[in-house]
C-alpha cells in the first residue's frame, strides 16, 4: 500500500511497468537503435496528449471540435439543406438563385398578414416566428404599411415570391410525392399515411444523415490514427480511481458506433463483477442512433448550440464514472479492479479509403434501419395518432383532433410519470417509449406528432430550456433499444441481472433529469418550491451514495 501511494499507481501496474523497464534494459545491451537517444514522433506527441495534466483538457477540446464541426458548422449546413430542401419544400439547383429569392421574400415581409388583418377589419396584426413559433406583440396597421403591402402583392402576387422564378427549383421529396398522389386521386387516408406518416417520420430521421456522416468521418480518423487508443490509456487512470478498469473503456469506445457490439465487447473483461458493471453502464455513451436525437434537441430547442451537442458525450462519460463509484460500493460489485495493459500503436495517417469505408459502414447501417424498423414504426405511430374517437364515433382524425387519438390516450396514461422531469405531455412521453424500439424512432415519432416540416418550430414552442435538457439527458441515459437489451440479456445470462441493468439505467436517468429540470427551472425563475426541495433531497441522497463508505463484504 505504501508503494502504491508513493508511486501513485496500483500494484499490478507498477509490476507490469517494472517488467517493461527490465526488458528495455536487456534490449539496450543487445540492440542498438539507429537514432539512439532521440524520441520518435509518436513519443513526442504522447508527451503532450498523454500528459498527466494536459491529457483530459486536450481530449475535451478534441471532442468539442468534433461535435462543433459535425453539429454546428459543416454538418448543420448539410442537415439544414436536407431538412428544408430535400425533405422540405425544395431547393435551388446548385444554390443558384437562393440569395435573390431570400432577398425578395424579405422584401415581401408581412404583406400577406397585413392585408389579411385589414380584410378582417383588424387594426393590428401579429407575426409568427418560423423558427420558434412565438407570436409577436400586436403591431399597429398604418396607411403606409397597407400601401406598401398592396405594392408588394402587386409585385410578387398574393402568395409572395415564387422560388421557381429565381433559378432551377427542385421540389422536395414531400412535394413530389404529394403531387403524384394528387394526380392519381389517392384516398385521403392513404395520402395521410404516406405524407404525414412515412415521409414525415422517416424523412425526419434521414434528414440528420449528413451530420452523422461528418461525425463518423472524424471518429473514424481518430480511431485509425491511434488517438482513441491513447484515450483508453488515459481513462484507465481515471476509471481505476472510481472502481472501473481501463478495459471498460474499450466497450464504451465500441459503443459509440452501436450499443450492441459495445455490450458484446464486455466479454474481454475477465472479472465477472467488472464485466456486469460495464454492461450496465456502456450504453450511457451516445451511440450512432442517438446522434439524430441529439442534433434535433440541440438544433430545435437550443438554437444549434455547440455545447449542448458536445455535452451529450461528456454526460455519458460522467454517468459511467458516477455509476461506477456508486455500484462499486455495493456488495455485488465490490472487489479489486482488474489490471489493464495495452500496447499503444504508433501514430500514423490513416488512408482515405479506410476512413471513408468506416464512415459508410456506420452510415449505411443507420440508413438500412431507417428503411426497415423505423419505417414500420412510423406506420404504426401514424395509425395510432390519426385514428381515434371524435365526433361521436371512431375514425380518421384531423390534425387538430390528434389529442383524441389512440396514441394520445396511451400517452396520457404514462405522461404523468414524466411531469416531474419537465415534459409531462403525451407526445414527448410516447416519443421516449418508442425510442425503446430504436433510438432513431424518437426523431421519427416527433416528426409525425409535431408536424412534419414544422417539427423544429413546434418543439421550440413545446419545451423550455430546462425541460429540453432534461428530455435529452433522460433519453441518453435510460434503457437502450430492444436490440441492445437483448444483447444485455445474452451477456448477463440472467433474467435478474438483465432487469437490474434496465432498472438501474432508467432510475439513474430519471434521477439526473429530475434534478437538472428542477434546478434549471428554479434558476430560470419558472420553478416551483416543492419540486426544488425534492430535488435537493434527491441530490443529497445521490451525493451520499457517491461518498459513503463501501459496504462490508
Amino acid at each position: 500500500k505504501s508503494c502504491e501511494a508513493e508511486m501513485d499507481d496500483d500494484a499490478e501496474a507498477i509490476i507490469t511497468n517494472e517488467r517493461y523497464i527490465y526488458i528495455a534494459s536487456l534490449l539496450k545491451g543487445v540492440y542498438k537503435k539507429r537514432d539512439a537517444g532521440k524520441l520518435s514522433t509518436s513519443n513526442k506527441i504522447d508527451r503532450i496528449v498523454t500528459n498527466r495534466w494536459l491529457a483530459l483538457p486536450i481530449f475535451a477540446v478534441v471532442m468539442w471540435l468534433v461535435y462543433y464541426v459535425s453539429m454546428v458548422t459543416i454538418g448543420a449546413a448539410a442537415t439544414d439543406w436536407a431538412n428544408d430542401g430535400l425533405f422540405g419544400d425544395g431547393f435551388h439547383l446548385f444554390g443558384i438563385g437562393t440569395a435573390a429569392y431570400e432577398e425578395a421574400a424579405e422584401e415581401f415581409g408581412d404583406s400577406a398578414a397585413i392585408l389579411e388583418a385589414v380584410a378582417n377589419g383588424d387594426a393590428t396584426y401579429v407575426v409568427v416566428d418560423d423558427e420558434t413559433m412565438e407570436v409577436s406583440d400586436p403591431i399597429e396597421i398604418t396607411d403606409a404599411l397597407v400601401a406598401e403591402a398592396h405594392e408588394m402583392v402587386e409585385k410578387y402576387g398574393e402568395e409572395g415570391p415564387d422560388p421557381a422564378d429565381y433559378g432551377v427549383w427542385v421540389p422536395g421529396i414531400p412535394a413530389i410525392i404529394e403531387s403524384g398522389l394528387d394526380a392519381v386521386e389517392c384516398a385521403d387516408w392513404l395520402k395521410g399515411l404516406i405524407l404525414d406518416g412515412i415521409v414525415a417520420g422517416v424523412g425526419a430521421v434521414l434528414g440528420f444523415v449528413p451530420q452523422m456522416l461528418v461525425l463518423f468521418i472524424f471518429m473514424a480518423f481518430l480511431e485509425a490514427c491511434g488517438y482513441m487508443a491513447r484515450i483508453a490509456f488515459i481513462m484507465d487512470r481515471i476509471f481505476r480511481r472510481f472502481g472501473l478498469s481501463g478495459k471498460s473503456f474499450i466497450p464504451i469506445l465500441v459503443g459509440t458506433g452501436c450499443g450492441v457490439p459495445g455490450i458484446m465487447a464486455c466479454r474481454t473483461i475477465e472479472n465477472e463483477r467488472d464485466r456486469r458493471m460495464t454492461i450496465m453502464t456502456t450504453t450511457f455513451i451516445p451511440c450512432g442512433a442517438k446522434v439524430p436525437f441529439i442534433a434535433l434537441v440541440a438544433g430545435a430547442i437550443f438554437g444549434g448550440s455547440a455545447w449542448v451537442a458536445t455535452s451529450a458525450y461528456f454526460i455519458g462519460i460522467t454517468a459511467i464514472i458516477t455509476s461506477g463509484i456508486i455500484l462499486k460500493k455495493t456488495k455485488p460489485f465490490m472487489g479489486e479492479v482488474a489490471p489493464f495493459v495495452m500496447e499503444l500503436p504508433a501514430y500514423h495517417w490513416p488512408t482515405v479509403g479506410n476512413v471513408l469505408r468506416s464512415m459508410w459502414e456506420r452510415g449505411w447501417s443507420f440508413i438500412k434501419k431507417a428503411g426497415t424498423i423505423i419505417l414500420l414504426s412510423t406506420i404504426v405511430i401514424w395509425f395510432l395518432s390519426f385514428f381515434g374517437w371524435a365526433d361521436g364515433g371512431f375514425g380518421m382524425l384531423e390534425e387538430d383532433q390528434m389529442d383524441a387519438s389512440i396514441l394520445a390516450k396511451i400517452g396520457g396514461l404514462i405522461a404523468w410519470i414524466f411531469a416531474p422531469v419537465g415534459w409531462g405531455n403525451w407526445q414527448a412521453a410516447v416519443a421516449s417509449i418508442t425510442g425503446l424500439v430504436a433510438k432513431e424512432n424518437i426523431v421519427g415519432t416527433m416528426g409525425i406528432l409535431y408536424g412534419g416540416e414544422e417539427t423544429w418550430a413546434n418543439l421550440a414552442a413545446a419545451f423550455t430550456h430546462p425541460a429540453g435538457m432534461s428530455f435529452l439527458i433522460f433519453n441518453l441515459l435510460c434503457a437502450p433499444c430492444f436490440a441492445a437489451i437483448g444483447a444485455i440479456k445474452r451477456e448477463m445470462n440472467s433474467r435478474k441481472w438483465t432487469w437490474a441493468a434496465i432498472g438501474w439505467q432508467c432510475g439513474f436517468a430519471y434521477v439526473v433529469s429530475f434534478c437538472v429540470y428542477q434546478f434549471g427551472s428554479m434558476f430560470s425563475g419558472v420553478g416551483n418550491i416543492a419540486g426544488f426541495i425534492c430535488a435537493i433531497a434527491v441530490l443529497a441522497v445521490f451525493v451520499w451514495a457517491l461518498f459513503r463508505k463501501p459496504s462490508k463484504a
